[in-house]
Parts: C-alpha cells; structure tokens; sequence
C-alpha cells in the first residue's frame, strides 16, 4: 500500500444502518470485499465481507466460550486471543488490501474485534454508524425471534458502547459518524459527506445510483409525475379547484 491508500472500516449495532453506509462505499469506489447476497431480512443485500465476517465469528466464538456463547464478550477476552488469530489477520488483511487505492469492510462483529485488526492495517478511516436505538433494538428483537426486547436493547447498547470508546482512543485516526435517519432524509447528501472524508470523486452518476439504490426508481418516476400533474394544476385550474386538488396529493 502507498500513502494514499485508505482503508475504510464500518462500525456500528447489527440493524443499525451499516449496510447501507457500505453500500454507499461501494458506489463511490470502495472496495468492500466478497460481499454477502440479498437475504429475507435485507433485500438489496448485507454488504458484509464474507470472508471477514467468518474470522470475526471464530474469534467471538473462542472469546465466548467461558461465557457458554452467551452474551457479548468482554474487550479484554478479545484481547488475549492474539496470539492465536493475529496470523490469519494478518494475511487477511494482507490479501484484501492487495493492489487496492481504496478498500474496506464492513461486520458489525468487528465494533468488538477492531483491536486486534488494527495494528496491521495502514492508514484506517472509520465510519461509525448511529440509528435510533429503540429502532435499532426492535429490528434485531424481529430478525432474531428474541422474545424480550430488554434483552436486544441491552445488546445493542453494548455494541454502540464499543464503537464509541474506540473513537474515544484513537483520537488520532480520523473518524467520521453518519446518523443513518439522516442518509435516508437525503442519500445524497450524506454521501457526498462521506466522499470528502475519505477524498473520492463524487460524480453526477454515482450520485443517480445513490438515489435508486436508496430510493427505489419507481418511487422516484412516480414523484416526478405527480410533481407534472401539480405543475399544470397550478397553471389551468382556478384557485378553489387547484387548492382542493393539491391537498389531494398531500
């Protein structure tokens, strides 16, 4: 890698909203990896990297296990299995960063794992995710069938945690936080943030496929007829008529 390679890594809760900030990347140029397909639960995909996604299962799973699988396990219990995943990080790290300008990943496991990723990646920019938590909570208490959403939001929690007091320590890697209701509210604005963050071009046609991927074209041809037929309305109709119509559409 060169000085000015990046790499781009994506922290947050599970249902938070990562997935689409990844996706995001990926317009802009941003290699995201093998990336997982469309699934019931994330119709236009989950933009995890598989191949990250398998090693951070294996280091949480082993991390896990004084605590029977239960739970999330604690930093320092991360910590300790370096000796024993730092190769496979290594050459993890080694093999998707190959001959890449700009490239990244994106599992919400690795808000627990960053630690021990960190010292083998060169120049890290991270992108912290944020939803409404109780939102956040009630879509991972529906994907997993968890009957108690105390137990989600305590989750959830943990993970937001996490991501924070990693910001909190290493002030020094530049660091950049997307509201997720925000990039809904205005894709393109958002995404032009987090192009200047990471010094990508952000092009009139990256910025159309930001639209129809975050906004479904259908939705967006229908907008713009009803926007026509408002137009003419406001052109031919009288006052009374024009008024009663328009709030028609509202």
């Amino acid at each position: 890698m060169t000085k000015k390679d990046k790499t781009i890594i994506v922290l947050g809760p599970p249902r938070s909203g990562t997935s689409l900030i990844s996706s995001m990347l990926g317009i802009l140029g941003v290699d995201m990896g093998r990336v997982s397909p469309s699934v019931k639960s994330n119709p236009k995909g989950d933009w995890e990297d598989l191949d990250f996604m398998a090693l951070n299962k294996k280091i949480i799973d082993r991390a896990n296990q004084k605590y029977k699988g239960k739970g999330i396990p604690l930093k320092q219990d991360i910590l300790d299995l370096k000796p024993v995943f730092e190769n496979k990080i290594k050459n993890l790290v080694v093999k998707k960063s190959e001959n890449k300008k700009y490239w990244g990943w994106k599992d919400p496991h690795t808000t627990l794992t960053i630690d021990l990723f960190l010292p083998y990646i060169n120049h890290p920019y991270v992108i912290i995710v944020s939803r409404n938590i109780y939102d956040t909570a009630k879509s991972y208490q529906k994907l997993l069938g968890e009957k108690k959403f105390t137990e989600s939001l305590k989750y959830i929690k943990s993970y937001e945690k996490r991501a924070l007091d990693f910001a909190d320590r290493n002030r020094h890697i530049p660091t950049h936080f997307v509201s997720f209701a925000q990039l809904i509210s205005d894709p393109n604005k958002e995404t032009e943030k987090m192009a200047k963050f990471i010094n990508i071009e952000y092009s009139l046609r990256k910025r159309k496929r930001v639209l129809d991927f975050v906004i479904p074209r259908e939705k967006i041809e229908f907008e713009k007829k009803i926007s026509k037929i408002k137009r003419k309305i406001l052109v031919h109709m009288p006052r009374m008529i024009k008024n009663k119509i328009l709030n028609f559409f509202k």
